[in-house]
């Protein structure tokens, strides 16, 4: 995807996830089956990362009404309770319809699917969702609760602008994970505290993004240091000193280039440390 020449913003807005989306689905009730006709997307199947479909499980029972569960591209489906909050955006999906612990949004024309997929990994969106689920014995969040999460909006031109930013970076980032996995393959022994130098992190840059553009910059870099969005594209099976410090290590390099590290907080994804970034969006 390529930018769109910058221009001067349209002013942004707070509006709500109901808002931008039609009118939320709770999926259908049924367990899992190893063979069948109709593919069933649960919860455990979003919390990987990108759906692996040959490993989605089948319908037990196909519901009557087959073509109102459906997932088709672009589908947006969160999790309301187990991994609450976790999203995923449905991509060349098999014929499957999704799980009742799933919630079913689908953008309306003006908004970017994908920009509302990052804005559903932002630490804003994450605050809200600890802020609906504190003090329930059993954590979940239900369809009315999501419709009335704010986020930020920008025109369309500026939610592709910022999407295709994003995804740069990421390309980056698995350019980065694809060296760390050749250091990961040769390296017979190491100290705890080795990190591969033969990749340039600081390409991890953000250029070209003018001053009148610093709120579009700030989401870009939100996003890119989240933990939930990093970690999905950081996997490295059997990494010696396991995935919590090389992911600590990746996080501080590129934190500290961007310089969004908050005083006293030790790295991006410390328990102690709960905001990556001083960004209000």
């Amino acid at each position: 995807m390529s930018i769109p020449d910058a221009k001067p913003l349209e002013k942004w807005v707070r509006t709500t996830i109901g808002a931008v989306c039609s009118k939320p689905q709770y999926g259908w009730t049924t367990s899992a089956a190893d063979s069948g006709d109709v593919k069933l997307l649960r919860t455990t199947d979003i919390t990987r990362g990108p759906v692996d479909w040959n490993t989605v499980p089948y319908c037990r029972d196909v519901p009557p009404d087959v073509d109102k569960y459906l997932l088709a591209e672009g589908d947006i489906v969160v999790s309301r309770a187990g991994s609450v909050g976790v999203s995923c955006r449905v991509v060349a999906p098999e014929r499957s319809v999704f799980a009742s612990y799933l919630i079913r949004f689908r953008p309306k024309e003006d908004v970017d699917g994908k920009y509302l997929t990052y804005v559903l990994q932002s630490p804003a969106y994450w605050a809200q969702v600890r802020g609906s689920t504190a003090g329930i014995a059993i954590p979940n969040v239900n369809a009315s609760k999501l419709e009335a999460f704010e986020i930020p909006l920008a025109a369309l031109p500026e939610q592709q602008r910022i999407v295709a930013e994003i995804e740069k970076q990421f390309t980056r980032l698995d350019e980065g994970v694809t060296a760390l996995r050749r250091v990961q393959a040769n390296l017979i022994s190491a100290s705890p505290t080795y990190m591969p130098t033969n990749f340039d992190f600081r390409r991890l840059s953000i250029s070209g993004w003018k001053t009148p553009n610093s709120k579009s910059c700030s989401f870009v870099k939100a996003i890119c240091l989240s933990s939930r969005a990093t970690a999905a594209r950081i996997k490295l099976d059997g990494w010696r000193f396991g995935m919590a410090r090389l992911i600590r290590a990746f996080t501080r390099i590129i934190s500290s280039r961007f310089g969004l590290l908050r005083p006293g907080c030790r790295n991006g994804f410390s328990t102690g440390c709960n905001r990556r970034t001083d960004v209000t969006l």
